[in-house]
């Protein structure tokens, strides 16, 4: 809240400081009585304080404010001036709350998410889940078809091991040896399989 100067005896910086913070409640209250009346220019620029809190006042947001009075006789007049300023402040109407996005590459900048806008990313993004539904059946389907020939594999090689046991074992008569003294070898029967 703000201070009268000539109560609180303030000097030097701390004086600056007291004139500043008064004069930015000064300019809070100008701002919430153009707000009060509606007028078309709202003197946001006249302090910092206002400035800050354009977005907060603005009509795009929900705002609360509070406010601290002392209950001592001595701060009457100072709890009657701050009352008497939230009565002003109730009295401000700033309509809805809007969302508010800022776009890339624009810093600062806010729009407003228009309800096209907000349909178009949701067609978008149930798009994309049937998309990722059709990805996880090719996915499923692939490590099907890869145990499937696993599987093949794993008979063919039993198939060899079992070829080779019959025919190349050292119970081999001398008369299937070939020219070269090695057991000769007859052609593998592979069993049929589907294919991939």
């Amino acid at each position: 809240g703000c201070e009268r100067l000539s109560r609180s005896g303030a000097e030097g910086e701390r004086l600056k400081e007291a004139q500043n913070i008064n004069k930015s409640l000064s300019a809070l209250g100008d701002c919430v009585q153009s707000l009060v009346s509606k007028s078309k220019h709202v003197p946001f620029r006249n302090s910092r304080l206002t400035f800050l809190l354009q977005d907060s006042l603005g009509g795009d947001a929900k705002t609360l404010m509070i406010l601290c009075v002392s209950p001592a006789e001595a701060d009457s007049s100072e709890t009657a001036c701050a009352l008497h300023f939230g009565a002003r402040v109730r009295n401000v109407v700033l309509g809805p709350a809007r969302k508010r996005s800022t776009p890339a590459g624009t810093p600062g900048k806010d729009t407003t998410v228009s309800a096209k806008e907000v349909a178009r990313l949701e067609a978008k993004a149930a798009k994309a889940e049937e998309g990722k539904a059709e990805a996880q059946r090719i996915a499923v389907a692939a490590s099907r078809a890869v145990e499937a020939a696993e599987r093949q594999i794993e008979g063919l090689r039993a198939a060899l091991a079992r070829h080779e046991a019959r025919h190349l074992s050292p119970s081999t008569s001398s008369s299937g040896r070939t020219s070269s003294g090695k057991a000769g070898v007859p052609p593998l029967a592979l069993p049929r399989h589907e294919p991939l």
